[in-house]
Parts: C-alpha cells; structure tokens; sequence
C-alpha cells in the first residue's frame, strides 16, 4: 500500500480529499470532527507543522523553503499554524 502525503499539497481542501476518498464531504466532516476533535484544516495544519519541525531537525532544507515545502501555500500561514499547533 503506497503512502501518499496529501497534507503536503497546498490545495488540498475537504472537496479535494473527500473525491480523493470518494465519500462526500459532510461525512468525511463528521469523521474528522468526531475521531480527531478538529475541523480538516487544524488536522492539515498539524501535520504540516509536524512535517516542517522534521525538515527543522533535520537541517537539510532551507528554512526560508520549510512553509512552501511542508504543505503552506506562503509564510504567513505556516507562521499563524506553527505558533497554534506549537503554542
């Protein structure tokens, strides 16, 4: 079974991955909610902090680079998610 890291694609939306797991979105939503205590978006986000702390540790990536890299379309949101995920 391939591992994919959706979380890393920045366009990645509750529509996009709900087609990708050909189920509809409300129920996907609920499975979210219900099993992680959190709306898609603050699940990405931790991942992708997550993902960019391993890329931090790891020092072989740029730190200017680690947003684009670790699912963040620019700065200011990888800025916003860092310090609510890490607080």
């Amino acid at each position: 079974m391939e591992v994919r890291q959706v979380f890393l694609d920045s366009s990645l939306s509750l529509k996009t991955l709900s087609a990708m797991l050909e189920t509809n979105q409300t129920y996907l939503s609920n499975v979210v909610n219900r099993y992680f205590g959190c709306n898609l978006k603050e699940l990405v986000n931790t991942y992708r902090v997550e993902y960019a702390k391993e890329l931090l540790r790891s020092g072989r990536c740029p730190i200017e680079e680690i947003p684009v890299r670790s699912g963040f379309g620019s700065k200011s949101p990888f800025y916003v998610a860092f310090g609510k995920v890490t607080g």
